[in-house]
């Protein structure tokens, strides 16, 4: 009876890199497919939010949800647009929160944080579905993300003070960096005290300890996440200009876009 003959080392050395270079195939391949189920998530999320607010606004005459002009006017004293559309959202905190946002869970034990942001131009003072958007609702950001814990900053969907590190969670309110409007044709540009980052929209997977704060900013390298005011949610592009990005933010500035959103 013939012996069967034995694997030699350099079968199992060829097996071992065989083995080896599939698991470098197929651990970025199910790398890509959770980062594109948690976009769909995201966007998913992003799409209950904007229309909660315009259930919100057909349940209230037209009015939306809003923030007191003055930031440290907030909730339970004022009106906050997370909390006001929660009823619309089923209730659900989770909503508010994004599976690809990077910040860390579980930190601010009584408010629940929030992935994304209110665009600020929008919702403070008294909007209305048929007065504020004079640019056009598809024309204009009133959604977007936002790292829920961003340098020292909470970002809260139900932020009761703005000292110690917990804020509203919005993006282009007066405290941080937000645009204005000049010239004709008009054009809209962002108040920044920092010259170095005048041509900064918004950040593009930045690590925690590079979020700023005064900016929106996605996990996504391809693109943030927006909802639009008119109900649709797209990716916009981290090559946007800084003028089609400050003008997507103003709802009334009458600029004219560019086509690189």
């Amino acid at each position: 009876m013939r012996k069967r003959p034995a694997i030699t080392l350099l079968e199992i050395l060829i097996v071992i890199a065989i083995t080896a270079i599939l698991l470098a195939l197929l651990i970025p391949a199910i790398q890509r497919i959770r980062e594109a189920s948690a976009r769909t998530q995201s966007m998913n999320n992003l799409k209950q939010i904007i229309l909660a607010a315009h259930n919100y606004a057909t349940a209230n005459q037209g009015d939306l949800p809003y923030y007191h002009p003055d930031i440290t006017v907030t909730f339970p004293d004022a009106p906050n647009v997370f909390v006001s559309i929660l009823p619309y959202c089923g209730d659900n905190f989770a909503t508010f929160v994004s599976p690809a946002d990077p910040s860390p869970r579980g930190v601010s034990p009584v408010f629940g944080l929030s992935s994304y942001a209110a665009n600020a131009q929008v919702f403070v003072g008294e909007p209305h579905m048929n007065r504020t958007f004079r640019d056009g609702m598809s024309n204009t950001i009133a959604f977007a993300e936002h790292y829920s814990l961003c340098g020292s900053a909470e970002f809260s969907a139900g932020c009761p003070v703005t000292n110690g590190g917990l804020r509203r969670s919005t993006f282009a309110d007066d405290i941080d960096v937000f645009p204005v409007t000049s010239g004709n044709p008009p054009v809209s540009s962002s108040i920044n005290d920092d010259p170095d980052e005048l041509n900064i929209t918004f950040q593009v997977a930045p690590r925690l300890q590079d979020c700023n704060p005064w900016y929106a900013q996605t996990p996504h390298r391809g693109g943030m996440l927006i909802a639009l005011a008119d109900g649709s949610v797209r990716i916009l592009s981290p090559r946007v200009s800084p003028a089609t990005y400050w003008g997507l933010i103003t709802p009334a500035g009458d600029e004219v876009l560019g086509g690189d959103w």
